[in-house]
């Protein structure tokens, strides 16, 4: 809790000088010399601190199965409410090898096939999935030949 409008919470010592703008998106560290300024750090009270925390938890629940797999592959999803989900499969290299947009999902628990939307070798995979560009689950499957 604040008792004033601001409050004091420390000091850092340092920074960078530089006698350009911005020499770091040129690679122009030549001209950048540690600085031994000390700046005060103050907390300050403003219509923002009375925003309520964000809740960290993720409601995405979701599993693919078989796994191991040949060719069939299901996905079983529970969506906290109607959105879009997007599936982007790496290999373990973190090379992207496919990526899927499903459009238009209704809240709650379903089975989706995703047999005939996928195409891969036969290899070890992450299937990283984003619902709304919020929630996300990586998931590790085997596709056998």
């Amino acid at each position: 809790q604040l008792s004033g409008d601001s409050v004091l919470a420390g000091h850092l010592l340092g920074g960078i000088y530089s006698s350009q703008s911005n020499p770091f998106t040129s690679n122009n560290t030549s001209v950048t010399n540690a600085h031994a300024t000390i700046y005060e750090v103050w907390l300050v009270k403003s219509n923002l601190t009375a925003i309520s925390p964000v809740n960290g938890s993720n409601p995405l629940t979701l599993a693919l199965f078989p796994n191991p797999t040949k060719k069939q592959l299901t996905l079983r999803i529970s969506l906290p409410y109607s959105g879009n989900l997007s599936i982007l499969i790496t290999d373990l290299n973190g090379k992207l090898i496919q990526d899927l947009d499903l459009r238009g999902l209704s809240s709650g628990e379903q089975l989706l096939q995703l047999t005939d939307k996928i195409h891969l070798a036969e290899g070890i995979y992450n299937f990283n999935f984003v619902f709304d560009g919020k929630f996300s689950k990586i998931e590790k499957v085997v596709i056998k030949g």
